[in-house]
């Protein structure tokens, strides 16, 4: 976190790398969201910093205004003429939850915060809900069936117990169990669509028998009630929706 004071200087280092390509926010974003956040980069000062250089939002001077480079790069984004793979894409389909903050029907507070807090007993620890690849970390769901919820609360604990927001960045916490027992995304989700319609073998280019058995056993090993609620719009239990689609 850099003070007002340090604020120009920040304007200057964070031109150049803007300029150079080294960091995709400009400047006024990038120092405004490290000047208003104690840990950056973060999901919130992200999301403020690209506001401020967006015109949407103030910068620490209280300035208004859209950043043109900025704006050329967006839209060149959006019309496909350069490309990006967005983390904070992936963040939200993913949907990062703080398994310190559980709630009373189970589920838990989505991650991110408007304010950052470096209190040992408020600091968040977050983890995935839903998988979308291979790259997707251990979720919620694949940490509990493993290991149970007391794994979760154990992970919450060792997150709070490391000193917080060293030199203004975010501290991780390395697991084993997590690291090494990543789920493995296997499944086609245009050919289970396929399959949940009731398509024939010829239409889907499958095997429909054999597909349909792969993809319930996937489902039963990999999928919490509320991520085949999420996934399929589905209304009702895990086991009628298994017993549906078998």
């Amino acid at each position: 976190m850099i003070s007002k004071k340090e604020y120009p200087k920040c304007i200057t280092e964070a031109t150049k790398r803007f300029n150079s390509g080294k960091i995709k926010t400009c400047p006024r974003g990038y120092c405004t969201a490290k000047a208003k956040y104690q840990v950056y980069p973060s999901a919130y000062a992200n999301g403020y910093a690209s506001s401020v250089c967006k015109g949407v939002k103030p910068d620490i001077n209280n300035i208004t205004e859209e950043n043109d480079a900025y704006m050329k790069r967006i839209n060149k984004l959006n019309t496909g003429e350069i490309s990006q793979k967005s983390n904070m894409g992936r963040w939200f389909k993913e949907n990062w939850v703080n398994v310190c903050k559980p709630k009373n029907n189970g589920e838990y507070q989505p991650c991110g915060r408007s304010k950052a807090n470096l209190k040992a007993d408020n600091y968040p620890y977050c983890r995935p809900e839903i998988r979308i690849d291979n790259n997707t970390p251990m979720t919620v769901g694949e940490i509990t069936d493993a290991y149970g919820v007391s794994e979760l609360k154990k992970l919450c604990s060792q997150k709070r117990s490391k000193k917080q927001g060293v030199s203004g960045s975010p501290v991780y916490l390395r697991s084993e169990k997590t690291r090494r027992n990543r789920g493995k995304f296997t499944l086609n989700i245009d050919k289970l669509q396929l399959a949940i319609n009731g398509k024939s073998a010829a239409e889907g280019g499958l095997n429909l028998p054999e597909f349909r058995s792969s993809v319930i056993l996937w489902i039963e090993q990999n999928l919490s009630e509320k991520q085949i609620i999420r996934l399929f719009h589905y209304k009702g239990t895990k086991k009628q929706f298994l017993q549906n689609f078998a």
